[in-house]
């Protein structure tokens, strides 16, 4: 029996067919002034969600993970959070719970706000999926040009996803973005926020990112 390390308190999700680039695009529009939501669209095919506090907790960590590994190691970024991406000819978007520039910050430097169909797509994707999406992502990701995906599921176990020429996707133990990273390793942090103090697990995630930098 699998132990749930997040479980799917008050996680809702929605899958709407049949909805129009007008519909999504009205949607995100009346959506505007709420956090509350995040919206993937495929092709006439929305996916509401509706984060629990269990998700948001996750999200938070992994967010935290990134923003310590980053300035431990010196190296600027920009995290967009749950901005919107869209692309009406792709007729595609989506709503990440968290997304970095790192290696490609350079790209968008200056941009105020960006442009999905013109502008670089984000190095690093974090999706919290607590129960399992009604909509396949990856390939969403994938259209946009995205770099790198974590996903992390209600077991806390931790999956890193990059795409080949062809934008299938596949399954990766190490990241390209912070290198030396495991998805083990990632999982590890995320099972230890939740049972160590804030400092400590700050300490612990410090002594990793001190042992590890790429410049040693």
């Amino acid at each position: 029996m699998t132990t749930s390390v997040y479980p799917a308190l008050h996680e809702r999700s929605v899958l709407l067919p049949n909805i129009s680039w007008q519909t999504y695009e009205r949607i995100l529009r009346d959506s505007e002034d709420t956090n509350t939501h995040r919206f993937y669209y495929d092709r006439g095919k929305l996916e509401i969600v509706m984060p629990s506090q269990t998700h948001e907790e996750a999200k938070s960590a992994l967010n935290s993970l990134v923003e310590r590994i980053a300035d431990e190691w010196g190296w600027d970024f920009r995290n967009l959070g749950s901005t919107t991406f869209k692309n009406e000819s792709l007729t595609r978007g989506f709503e990440p719970d968290a997304c970095f520039y790192i290696q490609r910050l350079a790209e968008i430097a200056g941009i105020e706000t960006l442009n999905p169909e013109t502008d670089s797509a984000p190095d690093l994707v974090i999706e919290v999926d607590i129960t399992s999406p009604s909509l396949e992502r990856l390939p969403l990701y994938s259209k946009f040009g995205v770099r790198e995906v974590w996903r992390a599921d209600a077991t806390g176990m931790v999956t890193i996803h990059r795409f080949d020429e062809q934008g299938e996707a596949t399954e990766e133990t190490e990241s390209i973005v912070l290198p030396g990273l495991t998805a083990q390793q990632i999982a590890l942090f995320l099972t230890q926020n939740r049972s160590l103090s804030r400092k400590n697990w700050v300490n612990v995630v410090r002594d990793w990112t001190r042992q590890h930098s790429p410049q040693k």
